[in-house]
């Protein structure tokens, strides 16, 4: 199910929707993308997103040392280095109710923020990118999230919710016999993605 986009739209479009992937990370964004959730735990996941951007520029004010994952270094710049791993740090200790959701925010500001060329491009490059950039695309991106799941959920009918597991897609272990009535899918973007690399 990659992302999950086909996953919305198949809501939108009145259709139960089952999602699958081998990538727990696709399983945890997808699960995000397709969820209806009501306007108060959308405002908790803000609330949240905006405490934990305070707690980060809070630490890198304060000149807090957080510990990086070895090689990460050659992917930021210095200063953007520190945010994101003070914005890790603020994740990490970040209510369960909403770590998850945190967790795909601070994801997608990640190769914007970095050196990296794009997402399926991973050669260095030079890149300006300023000071507290990284702790701001992470805010922005709730508010970005809020607007898109109140959008999904005035656009469902009923309030449907996809079914989002990790499984293979050459066995579906997790989907019954007679279960689809039809499957959207695509190969692996083996010449676009490394696949490992995001692992």
């Amino acid at each position: 199910c990659g992302s999950g986009t086909v996953l919305v739209e198949a809501l939108v479009a009145g259709h139960r929707a089952m999602g699958r992937d081998l990538s727990p990370l696709a399983v945890e964004l997808a699960s995000l993308k397709a969820r209806t959730l009501k306007p108060d735990a959308r405002r908790a996941i803000v609330e949240a997103t905006r405490a934990a951007a305070e707690r980060a520029r809070a630490a890198c004010e304060a000149g807090a040392r957080l510990p990086v994952p070895p090689g990460e270094a050659r992917w930021f710049a210095p200063h953007t280095l520190r945010e994101v791993a003070a914005l890790a740090e603020a994740v990490r200790r970040a209510p369960s109710a909403v770590r998850s959701p945190l967790r795909m925010l601070l994801s997608s500001v990640l190769v914007k923020v970095s050196l990296q060329a794009s997402d399926s491009d991973t050669r260095l490059v030079k890149k300006r990118v300023a000071p507290g950039e990284a702790i701001h695309f992470f805010a922005y991106k709730a508010r970005e999230l809020d607007r898109c799941l109140a959008a999904l959920a005035e656009a469902i009918p009923g309030g449907a919710r996809a079914d989002v597991q990790e499984d293979d897609a050459t066995s579906l272990g997790t989907v019954p016999d007679g279960a689809a009535d039809a499957i959207v899918t695509s190969p692996p973007y083996a010449n676009t993605y490394d696949y490992a690399a995001q692992h």
